[in-house]
């Protein structure tokens, strides 16, 4: 749920911003989202070992909890609006900067071999694919 494997259109945006907390309107609601992602991307610049994606974990379990509690509250809006389209746009930037630092941070810990299961589960992760097996012949 966290990471973000590509960039997003602003209209997906708008709907990632579930992630704000306690945000009473859709640019509130943009800019917490944005710091959840800034955020994450700062536990996520820490991980540098097994040890560190370990410790890591509590933090990023709180972050994932306040985007799904944050989540309810952007339900309770309206539809945005052609002004809230515009000012969602002030933190767009800033979104897709977040999203390519924490793209990044996952490749490297892939790389590295660092994504625990755990680490997976909190992120979002698809399971990494394994090659399969050929099939016996008959």
């Amino acid at each position: 749920m966290i990471a973000v494997s590509r960039l997003l259109p602003l209209p997906i945006l708008l709907g990632c911003v579930a992630s704000a907390q306690q945000a009473t309107d859709h640019l509130g609601v943009a800019q917490s989202y944005v710091r959840i992602l800034q955020q994450t991307e700062q536990v996520l610049a820490g991980c540098k070992d097994a040890a560190g994606v370990e410790a890591a974990l509590p933090a990023l379990q709180k972050l994932a909890e306040q985007a799904r509690e944050t989540r309810t509250a952007q339900l309770q809006l309206p539809d945005p609006s052609t002004a809230d389209y515009n000012a969602v746009q002030a933190v767009a930037q800033d979104f897709v900067q977040a999203s390519t630092q924490i793209t990044q941070h996952i490749e490297r810990l892939r790389s590295a071999g660092l994504i625990s299961e755990a680490l997976r589960v909190l992120l979002g992760l698809p399971p990494d694919e394994q090659p399969s097996a050929p099939a016996p012949e008959s």
